[in-house]
C-alpha cells in the first residue's frame, strides 16, 4: 500500500494495558503511552502493513515517536514489553496485521476502484430548488374587492380561515 491509512483502530484503556504500564515502568516515564500511540500512528501513516524495515528502522521509529533519550533505548523497551517484534533488521508492530489487517485491506480495495472513492454509489445531485408558488390567499376573491365587503367577509369566514357554513 503506497499511502497510509486515513485512520486506525485504537481500543479504550490503552494507557492501562499491561504492556503499556510495563513500558511506563521500564522507561520510568508516566506518559510513555504517548510513545505507543505515536508508534501506531507511524505504522498507520507510513507502514500500513505494520512493518518498518531497513538499517535505519530503529532511528526511524524513535524519531517518529519523538524519543529524546538514549538511542535504541525506546525500541529496546518496546521489544522487551512485547509491543514491537524484531525480525532481522525489520520490526513489526505487535498484532498490527491482526488488529488492522481488515481495515488495511478495505482501504486498499477502495483505492483500487476507478474513482478512488468508497463503494457506495453517489446519488445524482438533486436539481436546484424551484421557486415556490405563492401561498394561497386565505381570503376568497370576492372578499378582496374592497372595504365595502369588509362586514360580509368577517361574517363568512371564521378566525382560523375556514369558511362559515
Amino acid at each position: 500500500m503506497s499511502d497510509g491509512l486515513p485512520w486506525f483502530k485504537v481500543y479504550t484503556g490503552v494507557p492501562d494495558h499491561r504492556k503499556v504500564t510495563a513500558l511506563m515502568a521500564l522507561l520510568n516515564e508516566p506518559l510513555a503511552d504517548a510513545y505507543v500511540l505515536r508508534l501506531w500512528d507511524h505504522a498507520g501513516s507510513k507502514a500500513p502493513d505494520g512493518w518498518v524495515r531497513g538499517k535505519a528502522a530503529t532511528f526511524t521509529l524513535e524519531r517518529a515517536m519523538r524519543w529524546q533519550g538514549k538511542k535504541g533505548a525506546l525500541v529496546a523497551a518496546l521489544l522487551e514489553v512485547g509491543l514491537l517484534e524484531q525480525h532481522g533488521d525489520a520490526f513489526l508492530v505487535h498484532d498490527w496485521p491482526k488488529e488492522q489487517g481488515a481495515h488495511v485491506a478495505k482501504v486498499e480495495r477502495d483505492r483500487q476502484k476507478p474513482d478512488g472513492r468508497k463503494g457506495r454509489l453517489r446519488a445524482v445531485p438533486a436539481p436546484p430548488p424551484q421557486e415556490s408558488p405563492a401561498p394561497p390567499d386565505p381570503l376568497p376573491p370576492e372578499s378582496r374587492a374592497g372595504d365595502e365587503r369588509e362586514t360580509e367577509r368577517e361574517s363568512r369566514w371564521l378566525p382560523n380561515g375556514e369558511r362559515r357554513e
